[in-house]
């Protein structure tokens, strides 16, 4: 079994309920990641690691532009809890789930250290949750 099939299905039904509740311009972001999401859930199923990087970078987008633009306080700690576990495997797991999952396949090779550009993101998030 993949190692992010079980993650996705919990994560998608929690997005899924978030997007039923939005009513703010949030809902846009949620459906994309729903898509991502199940882009993930076809790509793990079939073992097509193309499909499980794309589905990575809609994740990665996803995370990082909800920390800049969504509204509604709970999908703000939704992406609060998405960039703790995500801290957290990398460090367990001594990297990206995505990379472990899908052999190291990347479409778009960017140099940066993503452990800081999460725990920059948590910080932006965490300001703006007490704003």
């Amino acid at each position: 079994m993949n190692i992010l099939l079980l993650p996705c299905l919990f994560f998608m039904i929690i997005t899924i309920y978030l997007y039923t509740i939005s009513k703010t311009n949030d809902k846009y972001l949620l459906g994309a990641m729903i898509f991502g999401q199940i882009l993930l859930l076809i790509g793990s199923s079939i073992k097509n690691n193309i499909l499980i990087e794309v589905s990575h970078i809609f994740f990665t987008l996803s995370i990082f532009i909800g920390v800049f633009f969504f509204k509604e306080k709970y999908n703000k700690y939704y992406i609060f809890f998405i960039i703790l576990l995500t801290l957290f495997t990398r460090e367990y797991f001594k990297g990206c789930l995505f990379h472990i999952a899908n052999n190291n396949t990347n479409i778009i090779d960017i140099n940066i250290n993503y452990t800081y550009a999460w725990i920059l993101s948590l910080l932006i998030l965490i300001y703006k949750l007490n704003t």
